[in-house]
């Protein structure tokens, strides 16, 4: 995977698409469809792209965006891997424990790891 420039899932449904998760630990920008429940996490990654379900013309646009940006920079690449430890185990584990606190006891509602930041540029890292 980490020879890809960009990893592309274009389903008519998928839950989650671990695969998304695998591709952007790995430093590579996804194209996903919006009926995959990890476009969230694409999205607020900042590269790749999202595009309406079956809609042919919005992925040919993201797959041209991405030729013609040939893929990010090795550098990019570290930071999105980085950031994208928000996806993995440690932090599904704690989100999970954060939803049932706030289901079982009435704590406070939890904030999707992804959407947390912790840079200022506005960008999901």
């Amino acid at each position: 995977m980490k020879s890809l420039d960009c990893f592309v899932l274009p389903s008519d449904y998928d839950g989650w698409g671990v695969v998304v998760t695998e591709a952007l630990m790995a430093g590579i920008p996804v194209i996903s469809s919006d009926a995959c429940g990890s476009s969230e996490a694409v999205i607020a990654s900042g590269v790749g792209g999202v595009f309406p379900k079956g809609n042919v013309a919005a992925l040919q646009h993201l797959l041209e965006r991405s030729i013609l940006e040939r893929g990010i920079s090795k550098e990019r690449s570290i930071q999105l891997a980085h950031w994208a430890k928000c996806l993995g185990d440690k932090a599904g584990a704690d989100y999970f424990s954060e939803i049932a606190n706030f289901v079982y006891n009435g704590g406070k509602k939890p904030v999707p790891p992804w959407l947390k930041s912790n840079d200022t540029t506005g960008s999901g890292f």
